[in-house]
């Protein structure tokens, strides 16, 4: 799916990064998120989606990174919340990028902590 607006964290150091990814979790939960799409990228060796509550989004990558010896963060992980069209990718350059065609709060929650975190790298509107 094409996204209208992308906006990216700076790259952030480990310890960093897994504390943003346990923020933007609790972000969904909040926001009454209860099922996601999760899917690990291509250096994870498996990259078919499959349906995960939020609650176990760590425990599943955490799975994964022992399965397969790979890193977290180090590896890309997609979260598609297709019923809002968003995209949420914890990559592997140590950033986060928030992908979406509409603003509703649990965006703006996410937009506003990076702000105030003075973690936001990038923020576009695609044509």
């Amino acid at each position: 799916m094409e996204y209208e607006y992308s906006i990216t964290t700076i790259p952030l150091h480990k310890r960093g990064f897994r504390a943003e990814v346990k923020e933007v979790i609790a972000t969904l939960k909040r926001h009454n998120i209860i099922h996601v799409n999760l899917m690990y990228g291509w250096s994870w060796g498996d990259w078919t989606p499959f349906e995960s509550l939020v609650n176990d989004v760590l425990i599943n990558i955490d799975k994964q990174r022992q399965k397969t010896g790979d890193r977290f963060p180090g590896n890309d992980v997609y979260i598609d919340i297709s019923n809002l069209e968003v995209q949420i990718i914890f990559c592997h350059e140590h950033d986060i990028h928030l992908q979406f065609n509409r603003v509703d709060k649990f965006i703006l929650e996410i937009i506003s902590r990076w702000g105030t975190k003075k973690i936001l790298n990038t923020a576009e509107k695609r044509e």
